[in-house]
């Protein structure tokens, strides 16, 4: 679908702050969340502007998705594919629809349903399956180089994965499940599982009974948000303030649509309208 624009205002002067990190890089273990020392502010994050109201064209928008819409927002699935490539680098092997179908349809609801599991090393690997197949579809950019990056430490990746998991299910803000896979900076603990990819399992993680507060981030949606609240947006390896800022701002947007609505709306409904704009 065409892009189109949103409230278009007058460009605002880049802000200066510290650079951002954009080498996958690899981390060993999670950061500790527990010490009490505050995390250091990413200035860069102002240039989003966390107090911009609703645009009209994006509650023009919100004012007839449904959440049925939301929720059955589907990609293609080719199984043996994944078989295969888990097959080849010693990965455990995909279960469910990735063994009894060939090709099926994935929709964002069957993703979340692996997240109303119990949280083990073997689901949050399905968890991943799932996030993965979901956000590459069915021609999977850079598919084999996701893989390989995973596949380096299987054991500690999953161990994050579980540990990322846990944090969103404690009810943490998103700035902290952020931190679970990558670093102040952006920087991903798992080779290859950058932002774009580790939101979307932040996100999915939340299941499908628990209130969204993680919001998929990716350079599609900075992108988008460029005429309206974050005009300076950055396309990758956002800080952890920053998704904090992004996640605070499409909260407050669902409010407000649910004021123009009469109903309620959800968050990752407007995350999905911005992606669509």
């Amino acid at each position: 679908m065409g892009r189109r624009s949103i409230h278009r205002r007058p460009r605002r002067a880049r802000r200066p702050g510290p650079s951002r990190a954009r080498d996958p890089g690899t981390c060993l273990s999670s950061p500790d969340l527990s010490s009490s020392a505050p995390p250091r502010l990413d200035v860069t994050h102002m240039a989003l502007q966390p107090d911009d109201p609703l645009p009209p064209a994006l509650a023009d928008t919100l004012r007839n998705t449904t959440r049925e819409a939301v929720l059955n927002h589907n990609v293609k699935v080719k199984s043996d594919r994944w078989r295969a490539a888990a097959a080849e680098r010693g990965l455990p092997a995909p279960t469910g629809r990735f063994q009894s179908e060939d090709t099926f349809f994935l929709t964002r609801a069957d993703v979340m349903a692996h997240a109303d599991a119990d949280i083990t090393p073997e689901n949050a690997m399905e968890l991943w399956y799932a996030t993965m197949a979901w956000g590459l579809g069915p021609s999977g950019s850079w598919f084999n180089l996701r893989l390989d990056g995973f596949a380096k430490a299987p054991e500690t990746n999953i161990d994050l994965l579980v540990h990322a998991w846990a944090t969103v299910r404690s009810g943490a803000s998103a700035g902290d499940c952020y931190r679970r896979l990558l670093t102040e900076k952006g920087k991903p603990f798992i080779t290859q599982f950058g932002a774009a990819f580790a939101t979307k399992y932040l996100y999915f993680a939340h299941g499908t009974t628990l209130p969204v507060r993680n919001l998929i981030l990716d350079k599609v949606v900075a992108t988008n948000l460029r005429d309206s609240a974050w005009p300076d947006s950055p396309i990758t390896a956002w800080w952890a303030t920053t998704y904090q800022a992004y996640c605070d701002l499409l909260a407050d947007w669902a409010q407000q649509a649910a004021d123009i609505r009469g109903a309620p709306v959800q968050p990752d409904e407007v995350e999905k309208a911005i992606f669509h704009m």
